[in-house]
Protein backbone atom coordinates (compact mmCIF):
# COMPACT_ATOMS: atom_id res chain seq x y z
CA UNK A 1 0.00 0.00 0.00
CA UNK A 2 2.86 2.39 0.84
CA UNK A 3 4.42 1.63 -2.55
CA UNK A 4 1.15 2.55 -4.31
CA UNK A 5 0.95 5.73 -2.24
CA UNK A 6 4.40 6.86 -3.39
CA UNK A 7 3.69 5.91 -6.98
CA UNK A 8 0.53 7.99 -6.93
CA UNK A 9 2.48 11.23 -6.67
CA UNK A 10 1.77 14.42 -4.71
CA UNK A 11 -2.00 14.21 -5.18
CA UNK A 12 -2.04 11.23 -2.82
CA UNK A 13 -1.47 13.53 0.15
CA UNK A 14 -4.74 15.47 -0.17
CA UNK A 15 -6.46 12.16 -0.95
CA UNK A 16 -5.05 10.76 2.29
CA UNK A 17 -6.38 13.80 4.15
CA UNK A 18 -9.82 13.25 2.63
CA UNK A 19 -9.71 9.61 3.69
CA UNK A 20 -8.76 10.44 7.28
CA UNK A 21 -11.44 13.12 7.54
CA UNK A 22 -14.07 10.77 6.15
CA UNK A 23 -13.26 8.03 8.66
CA UNK A 24 -12.95 10.45 11.60
CA UNK A 25 -16.32 12.09 10.97
CA UNK A 26 -17.92 8.72 10.21
CA UNK A 27 -17.00 7.38 13.65
CA UNK A 28 -18.00 10.66 15.31
CA UNK A 29 -21.45 10.62 13.70
CA UNK A 30 -21.89 6.89 14.26
CA UNK A 31 -21.16 7.33 17.96
CA UNK A 32 -23.56 10.29 18.08
CA UNK A 33 -26.41 8.35 16.48
CA UNK A 34 -25.85 5.27 18.67
CA UNK A 35 -26.13 7.63 21.64
CA UNK A 36 -29.36 9.06 20.21
CA UNK A 37 -30.92 5.66 19.41
CA UNK A 38 -30.23 4.29 22.88
CA UNK A 39 -31.91 7.27 24.57
CA UNK A 40 -35.16 7.40 22.62
CA UNK A 41 -38.13 6.96 24.95
CA UNK A 42 -41.28 6.69 22.80
CA UNK A 43 -43.40 5.46 25.73
CA UNK A 44 -42.55 8.57 27.76
CA UNK A 45 -43.38 10.73 24.73
CA UNK A 46 -46.83 9.14 24.54
CA UNK A 47 -47.30 9.60 28.28
CA UNK A 48 -46.38 13.29 28.08
CA UNK A 49 -48.91 13.83 25.31
CA UNK A 50 -51.60 12.13 27.39
CA UNK A 51 -50.75 14.32 30.38
CA UNK A 52 -50.89 17.50 28.30
CA UNK A 53 -54.20 16.41 26.80
CA UNK A 54 -55.55 15.87 30.32
CA UNK A 55 -54.41 19.34 31.39
CA UNK A 56 -51.60 18.04 33.62
CA UNK A 57 -48.81 20.21 32.24
CA UNK A 58 -46.68 20.38 35.42
CA UNK A 59 -46.52 16.58 35.55
CA UNK A 60 -45.70 16.45 31.84
CA UNK A 61 -42.92 19.01 32.30
CA UNK A 62 -41.48 16.99 35.18
CA UNK A 63 -41.43 13.81 33.07
CA UNK A 64 -39.78 15.70 30.20
CA UNK A 65 -37.10 17.09 32.51
CA UNK A 66 -36.25 13.54 33.62
CA UNK A 67 -35.96 12.28 30.05
CA UNK A 68 -34.35 15.20 28.23
CA UNK A 69 -31.75 12.90 26.64
CA UNK A 70 -34.50 11.96 24.17
CA UNK A 71 -34.54 14.87 21.72
CA UNK A 72 -38.36 14.80 21.46
CA UNK A 73 -38.74 15.01 25.23
CA UNK A 74 -36.11 17.76 25.25
CA UNK A 75 -38.14 19.63 22.64
CA UNK A 76 -41.33 19.19 24.72
CA UNK A 77 -39.47 20.37 27.81
CA UNK A 78 -38.37 23.60 26.11
CA UNK A 79 -41.89 24.28 24.90
CA UNK A 80 -43.72 23.45 28.14
CA UNK A 81 -41.17 25.36 30.21
CA UNK A 82 -41.82 28.46 28.10
CA UNK A 83 -45.47 28.19 29.10
CA UNK A 84 -47.60 31.14 28.19
CA UNK A 85 -50.32 31.14 25.55
CA UNK A 86 -50.70 28.67 22.72
CA UNK A 87 -48.57 30.69 20.28
CA UNK A 88 -45.62 31.17 22.65
CA UNK A 89 -45.50 27.47 23.43
CA UNK A 90 -45.30 26.49 19.79
CA UNK A 91 -42.69 29.13 19.01
CA UNK A 92 -40.53 27.56 21.72
CA UNK A 93 -41.24 24.06 20.39
CA UNK A 94 -40.33 25.07 16.83
CA UNK A 95 -37.12 26.76 17.97
CA UNK A 96 -36.07 23.72 19.99
CA UNK A 97 -36.84 21.38 17.07
CA UNK A 98 -34.77 23.60 14.76
CA UNK A 99 -31.83 23.54 17.19
CA UNK A 100 -31.92 19.74 17.41
CA UNK A 101 -32.19 19.44 13.63
CA UNK A 102 -29.14 21.67 13.09
CA UNK A 103 -27.15 19.62 15.61
CA UNK A 104 -28.10 16.38 13.85
CA UNK A 105 -26.98 17.75 10.48
CA UNK A 106 -23.55 18.58 11.89
CA UNK A 107 -20.63 17.55 9.62
CA UNK A 108 -22.94 16.52 6.76
CA UNK A 109 -21.36 19.18 4.48
CA UNK A 110 -17.97 17.56 5.17
CA UNK A 111 -19.19 14.26 3.71
CA UNK A 112 -20.65 16.10 0.71
CA UNK A 113 -17.35 17.92 0.14
CA UNK A 114 -15.29 14.71 0.32
CA UNK A 115 -17.64 12.90 -2.06
CA UNK A 116 -17.21 15.72 -4.57
CA UNK A 117 -13.54 16.50 -3.99
CA UNK A 118 -12.02 12.99 -3.93
CA UNK A 119 -12.89 12.01 -7.53
CA UNK A 120 -11.81 15.46 -8.71
CA UNK A 121 -8.45 15.01 -7.00
CA UNK A 122 -8.22 11.59 -8.63
CA UNK A 123 -8.85 13.12 -12.04
CA UNK A 124 -6.31 15.84 -11.30
CA UNK A 125 -3.75 13.15 -10.47
CA UNK A 126 -4.69 11.38 -13.70
CA UNK A 127 -3.98 14.50 -15.72
CA UNK A 128 -0.66 15.00 -13.96
CA UNK A 129 0.28 11.38 -14.64
CA UNK A 130 -0.56 11.64 -18.33
CA UNK A 131 1.40 14.89 -18.61
CA UNK A 132 4.34 13.17 -16.95
CA UNK A 133 4.04 10.25 -19.37
CA UNK A 134 4.08 12.53 -22.42
CA UNK A 135 6.98 14.54 -21.01
CA UNK A 136 8.91 11.30 -20.52
CA UNK A 137 8.29 10.28 -24.09
CA UNK A 138 9.73 13.50 -25.47
CA UNK A 139 9.61 11.93 -28.88
CA UNK A 140 11.60 8.87 -27.74
CA UNK A 141 9.75 5.60 -27.33
CA UNK A 142 12.75 4.21 -25.40
CA UNK A 143 11.66 5.95 -22.16
CA UNK A 144 9.23 3.13 -21.40
CA UNK A 145 9.86 3.05 -17.64
CA UNK A 146 9.10 6.75 -17.15
CA UNK A 147 6.05 6.51 -19.39
CA UNK A 148 4.81 3.56 -17.34
CA UNK A 149 5.36 5.53 -14.12
CA UNK A 150 3.21 8.38 -15.45
CA UNK A 151 0.44 6.03 -16.55
CA UNK A 152 0.64 4.22 -13.19
CA UNK A 153 0.29 7.52 -11.34
CA UNK A 154 -2.73 8.40 -13.44
CA UNK A 155 -4.49 5.12 -12.68
CA UNK A 156 -3.58 4.99 -8.98
CA UNK A 157 -4.94 8.46 -8.19
CA UNK A 158 -8.18 7.72 -10.05
CA UNK A 159 -8.66 4.46 -8.16
CA UNK A 160 -7.90 5.99 -4.77
CA UNK A 161 -10.21 8.93 -5.43
CA UNK A 162 -13.08 6.54 -6.15
CA UNK A 163 -12.20 4.30 -3.20
CA UNK A 164 -12.53 7.29 -0.88
CA UNK A 165 -15.63 8.79 -2.51
CA UNK A 166 -17.78 5.64 -2.68
CA UNK A 167 -17.86 4.68 1.03
CA UNK A 168 -18.12 8.35 1.99
CA UNK A 169 -21.22 8.59 -0.20
CA UNK A 170 -22.67 5.58 1.64
CA UNK A 171 -21.89 7.26 4.98
CA UNK A 172 -23.59 10.45 3.80
CA UNK A 173 -26.72 8.65 2.61
CA UNK A 174 -26.99 6.66 5.83
CA UNK A 175 -26.61 9.64 8.16
CA UNK A 176 -28.91 11.76 6.02
CA UNK A 177 -31.57 9.05 6.36
CA UNK A 178 -31.19 9.19 10.14
CA UNK A 179 -31.58 12.97 10.10
CA UNK A 180 -34.73 12.60 7.98
CA UNK A 181 -36.10 9.98 10.37
CA UNK A 182 -35.45 12.20 13.39
CA UNK A 183 -37.01 15.19 11.64
CA UNK A 184 -40.12 13.16 10.82
CA UNK A 185 -40.32 12.02 14.45
CA UNK A 186 -40.12 15.62 15.69
CA UNK A 187 -42.72 16.82 13.19
CA UNK A 188 -45.09 14.02 14.20
CA UNK A 189 -44.52 14.86 17.86
CA UNK A 190 -45.28 18.54 17.19
CA UNK A 191 -48.53 17.61 15.46
CA UNK A 192 -49.49 15.30 18.33
CA UNK A 193 -48.65 18.02 20.86
CA UNK A 194 -50.91 20.48 19.03
CA UNK A 195 -53.75 17.97 19.15
CA UNK A 196 -53.14 17.37 22.87
CA UNK A 197 -53.15 21.11 23.63
CA UNK A 198 -56.38 21.64 21.69
CA UNK A 199 -57.88 18.73 23.60
CA UNK A 200 -56.84 20.27 26.93
CA UNK A 201 -58.25 23.67 25.92
CA UNK A 202 -61.56 22.11 24.88
CA UNK A 203 -61.78 20.28 28.22
CA UNK A 204 -61.13 23.55 30.09
CA UNK A 205 -63.79 25.37 28.04
CA UNK A 206 -66.27 22.58 28.71
CA UNK A 207 -65.57 22.75 32.44
CA UNK A 208 -65.99 26.53 32.38
CA UNK A 209 -69.39 26.20 30.70
CA UNK A 210 -70.57 23.57 33.15
CA UNK A 211 -72.56 25.22 35.97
Amino acid sequence: MIEYFHRGGPVMWPLLMCSLLSMAFFFERLWFWIWVWRRERPQDVSQVLQMVGAGRRPEALDLCSRGKEDYVLSMFHDGLRAGGPHTSLFVALDQSASDHYIHMKKFMPVFEAIVTLSPLLGIFGTVLGIVQAFDALGGHVENVQQVAAGVSQALITTVFGLIIAMPTLVFHIFFRSQVSRARHRMESALADMEIAIHEAEENEDEKARTP
